[in-house]
Protein backbone atom coordinates (compact mmCIF):
# COMPACT_ATOMS: atom_id res chain seq x y z
CA UNK A 1 0.00 0.00 0.00
CA UNK A 2 1.04 3.92 0.41
CA UNK A 3 2.60 3.55 3.51
CA UNK A 4 4.69 0.21 2.52
CA UNK A 5 5.88 2.26 -0.78
CA UNK A 6 6.45 5.44 1.67
CA UNK A 7 8.89 3.65 3.61
CA UNK A 8 10.65 1.69 0.89
CA UNK A 9 11.99 5.29 -0.11
CA UNK A 10 15.98 5.14 -0.62
CA UNK A 11 15.83 1.77 -0.33
CA UNK A 12 19.13 0.18 -2.90
CA UNK A 13 17.16 -0.64 -6.02
CA UNK A 14 17.77 -4.16 -5.54
CA UNK A 15 16.08 -4.47 -2.81
CA UNK A 16 13.09 -2.47 -4.30
CA UNK A 17 13.21 -4.76 -6.74
CA UNK A 18 13.06 -7.84 -4.41
CA UNK A 19 10.11 -6.51 -2.42
CA UNK A 20 8.55 -6.00 -5.26
CA UNK A 21 8.43 -9.24 -6.89
CA UNK A 22 8.11 -11.02 -3.62
CA UNK A 23 4.47 -8.80 -2.56
CA UNK A 24 3.13 -10.00 -6.62
CA UNK A 25 4.50 -13.88 -6.11
CA UNK A 26 3.34 -14.57 -2.75
CA UNK A 27 -0.19 -15.39 -1.24
CA UNK A 28 0.62 -13.92 1.94
CA UNK A 29 0.50 -10.23 2.29
CA UNK A 30 2.79 -8.34 3.79
CA UNK A 31 3.66 -4.39 4.61
CA UNK A 32 7.49 -2.70 4.75
CA UNK A 33 7.52 -1.62 8.84
CA UNK A 34 10.71 0.11 8.13
CA UNK A 35 13.25 1.27 5.24
CA UNK A 36 16.06 3.75 5.56
CA UNK A 37 17.50 4.88 9.05
CA UNK A 38 19.15 8.21 9.84
CA UNK A 39 21.92 7.27 12.82
CA UNK A 40 19.78 8.97 15.18
CA UNK A 41 16.79 6.95 14.58
CA UNK A 42 19.49 3.63 14.54
CA UNK A 43 20.87 4.83 17.88
CA UNK A 44 17.51 5.32 19.61
CA UNK A 45 17.25 1.42 18.87
CA UNK A 46 20.32 0.86 20.54
CA UNK A 47 19.57 2.80 23.54
CA UNK A 48 16.00 0.71 23.81
CA UNK A 49 18.24 -2.40 23.66
CA UNK A 50 16.39 -3.06 20.03
CA UNK A 51 19.52 -3.44 18.41
CA UNK A 52 23.25 -4.13 18.59
CA UNK A 53 24.72 -1.49 16.66
CA UNK A 54 24.85 2.17 17.66
CA UNK A 55 24.22 3.99 14.42
CA UNK A 56 27.67 5.95 14.84
CA UNK A 57 30.33 3.18 15.52
CA UNK A 58 28.76 0.60 13.95
CA UNK A 59 26.51 0.90 11.35
CA UNK A 60 23.47 -1.12 10.45
CA UNK A 61 22.69 -1.73 6.95
CA UNK A 62 19.37 -0.31 7.12
CA UNK A 63 21.76 3.17 7.09
CA UNK A 64 22.62 2.20 3.62
CA UNK A 65 19.36 1.34 2.45
CA UNK A 66 20.79 -2.15 2.01
CA UNK A 67 18.23 -3.70 4.65
CA UNK A 68 14.28 -3.37 5.38
CA UNK A 69 11.85 -4.73 7.92
CA UNK A 70 8.70 -5.97 6.75
CA UNK A 71 6.02 -8.26 8.44
CA UNK A 72 2.58 -10.35 7.16
CA UNK A 73 -0.26 -8.02 6.85
CA UNK A 74 -3.51 -10.43 7.63
CA UNK A 75 -7.01 -9.73 8.33
CA UNK A 76 -6.45 -5.95 8.49
CA UNK A 77 -3.26 -6.11 10.91
CA UNK A 78 0.28 -6.90 11.20
CA UNK A 79 1.16 -9.66 12.92
CA UNK A 80 4.02 -8.84 15.14
CA UNK A 81 5.40 -11.91 16.83
CA UNK A 82 6.83 -15.23 14.59
CA UNK A 83 4.91 -17.43 17.14
CA UNK A 84 1.76 -16.14 16.38
CA UNK A 85 1.76 -17.62 13.02
CA UNK A 86 5.03 -19.10 11.95
CA UNK A 87 3.65 -19.97 8.26
CA UNK A 88 2.28 -16.64 7.36
CA UNK A 89 6.50 -15.48 8.28
CA UNK A 90 7.82 -18.69 6.76
CA UNK A 91 5.94 -17.93 3.13
CA UNK A 92 6.74 -14.09 3.38
CA UNK A 93 10.52 -15.75 3.92
CA UNK A 94 10.29 -17.99 1.01
CA UNK A 95 9.30 -15.31 -1.22
CA UNK A 96 11.74 -12.67 -0.37
CA UNK A 97 14.41 -15.31 -0.98
CA UNK A 98 12.64 -16.66 -3.88
CA UNK A 99 12.58 -12.72 -5.64
CA UNK A 100 16.54 -12.74 -4.33
CA UNK A 101 17.22 -15.67 -6.09
CA UNK A 102 15.64 -14.29 -9.54
CA UNK A 103 17.04 -10.88 -9.02
CA UNK A 104 20.63 -12.72 -8.12
CA UNK A 105 21.09 -10.61 -5.41
CA UNK A 106 22.54 -12.43 -1.86
CA UNK A 107 19.87 -11.86 0.31
CA UNK A 108 19.89 -12.98 4.30
CA UNK A 109 16.67 -12.77 6.36
CA UNK A 110 17.47 -11.66 9.80
CA UNK A 111 15.23 -14.93 11.38
CA UNK A 112 18.88 -17.01 11.00
CA UNK A 113 20.49 -13.96 13.44
CA UNK A 114 20.85 -15.28 17.22
CA UNK A 115 20.23 -11.72 18.95
CA UNK A 116 20.04 -11.85 22.61
CA UNK A 117 17.54 -14.23 23.42
CA UNK A 118 15.94 -14.25 20.27
CA UNK A 119 15.96 -13.48 16.43
CA UNK A 120 15.59 -10.64 13.89
CA UNK A 121 12.24 -12.04 11.82
CA UNK A 122 11.10 -8.80 9.91
CA UNK A 123 15.03 -8.45 9.18
CA UNK A 124 16.14 -8.42 5.56
CA UNK A 125 19.49 -7.35 4.27
CA UNK A 126 21.67 -7.49 1.22
CA UNK A 127 24.89 -9.21 1.89
CA UNK A 128 27.74 -7.43 -0.63
CA UNK A 129 30.45 -10.09 1.21
CA UNK A 130 28.84 -13.16 0.29
CA UNK A 131 29.74 -13.30 -3.77
CA UNK A 132 27.43 -16.52 -4.70
CA UNK A 133 29.58 -18.27 -7.29
CA UNK A 134 26.61 -20.09 -9.45
CA UNK A 135 23.01 -20.80 -9.68
CA UNK A 136 23.75 -24.29 -7.41
CA UNK A 137 25.12 -22.94 -4.60
CA UNK A 138 23.10 -19.75 -4.56
CA UNK A 139 19.87 -22.47 -4.32
CA UNK A 140 21.91 -24.27 -2.05
CA UNK A 141 22.78 -21.17 0.56
CA UNK A 142 18.89 -20.58 0.05
CA UNK A 143 17.66 -23.91 1.16
CA UNK A 144 20.42 -23.95 3.76
CA UNK A 145 19.08 -21.08 5.16
CA UNK A 146 15.26 -22.29 5.29
CA UNK A 147 16.07 -25.23 6.56
CA UNK A 148 17.69 -23.59 9.40
CA UNK A 149 14.72 -21.54 9.75
CA UNK A 150 12.54 -24.61 9.68
CA UNK A 151 14.36 -26.12 12.49
CA UNK A 152 14.71 -22.72 14.35
CA UNK A 153 11.37 -22.74 14.44
CA UNK A 154 10.22 -25.88 14.58
CA UNK A 155 8.28 -26.04 11.56
CA UNK A 156 8.62 -29.56 9.76
CA UNK A 157 5.18 -29.98 8.25
CA UNK A 158 4.81 -26.27 6.97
Amino acid sequence: GKTSLKRMEGLDERLIKILNIAIKETKQDFSVIEGVRTAERQHQLYLEGQSELDGYNKKSMHQFGKAVDIAPYKNGKIIWGIEEDPAAWLEIGRAMLRAARLTEVCLEWGLTYNIGDGVDAPHFQINEKIKILNEKSEILFQLETLTNITTKLDLKSV
